[in-house]
C-alpha cells in the first residue's frame, strides 16, 4: 500500500540566524508564452539555512529584474559588500557557510498549503527582535567579502585595419635611384656637378686616353 507522508511542521515564526550549507544553483526550463514564444530560463539559488537552534529551512532566491532587492537584503544580512556600479556577480561559493539573519513568516497559498517565507534582515535588526542572536556563532563561518562587479556589456573595440597596421610598422620607403644614369662621384670637389657636366667630363677623359694611346711613347712601350 502507498505510504503518505504528512507535511513537515513549519519553522515557527520569528527571527533567526542560520548558516547556508550545500547551496546549489539551477536554471528553470523555458516556458511557452501565449504567443508561442519561449521565455528565457531563470537562474535561481536553493539555499538551505541551518538555524542556531538546530533546525533547517530552505529558501529560494530567483535572479530577475524584479528580485534585485532580495539580493541587496541578502548582502546586508550576510556581510557581503556589493561593488560600485549598477550590477554585481554572486556564486554558490560566496554563499556557502555564510551566516545570515532572517525572519520567518507563515502564509497560505491558493491551494490551501501553508508555507514559511524567509525575509533577510540585518544583524542589528535581528538582534533587536531576538536578543539571543547576539551570542550565536557557527563553525567555519565564511568571512565578510566584497563581491565582483558584473562584466561590461560593451563590445570590444574593433581591431585596426590591417593596412593601417602595416603602414604604422613598415619603414618609410626610400626614393628609387633614377634608371639609365650613373651615380655621381663622391669627391668633394665634384659635388654640385650637373649630369650634363659629368657626361662632358667623361668624354674629355676618353679623348685624353685615346690620344695617349696613339702617342709615340705609348707605341714604343
Amino acid at each position: 500500500m502507498p505510504v503518505i507522508k504528512r507535511q513537515a511542521p513549519l519553522l515557527e515564526e520569528g527571527e533567526y540566524a542560520g548558516q547556508a550549507r550545500k547551496v546549489t544553483q539551477e536554471y528553470t526550463k523555458p516556458k511557452i508564452n501565449p504567443d508561442g514564444s519561449k521565455s528565457e530560463p531563470t537562474c535561481l539559488f536553493r539555499i538551505p539555512l541551518h538555524t542556531h537552534n538546530g533546525k533547517q529551512i530552505n529558501t529560494v532566491a530567483r535572479v530577475s529584474e524584479e528580485t534585485g532587492f532580495v539580493f541587496e537584503n541578502m548582502c546586508k544580512s550576510g556581510s557581503m559588500t556589493p561593488p560600485d556600479g549598477e550590477a554585481f556577480q554572486i556564486t554558490t561559493d560566496d554563499l556557502e557557510n555564510r551566516v545570515f539573519y532572517f525572519g520567518v513568516e507563515h502564509a497560505k497559498l491558493q491551494d490551501g498549503r501553508a508555507v514559511a517565507n524567509v525575509k533577510f534582515h540585518t544583524r542589528i535588526y535581528a538582534v533587536q527582535q531576538n536578543p539571543e542572536l547576539a551570542d550565536v556563532s557557527f563553525p567555519n563561518a565564511a568571512p565578510p567579502i566584497t563581491l565582483r562587479p558584473a562584466p561590461s556589456n560593451q563590445p570590444p573595440a574593433p581591431p585596426e585595419d590591417l593596412s593601417e597596421q602595416v603602414a604604422k610598422s613598415a619603414p618609410p620607403p626610400t626614393a628609387p635611384a633614377p634608371t639609365g644614369t650613373k651615380p655621381m662621384p663622391a669627391d668633394d670637389d665634384l659635388r654640385g656637378m650637373s649630369e650634363a657636366e659629368f657626361q662632358e667630363a667623361l668624354e674629355y677623359a676618353k679623348r685624353l686616353r685615346e690620344e695617349k694611346a696613339k702617342s709615340p711613347k705609348a707605341q714604343a712601350a
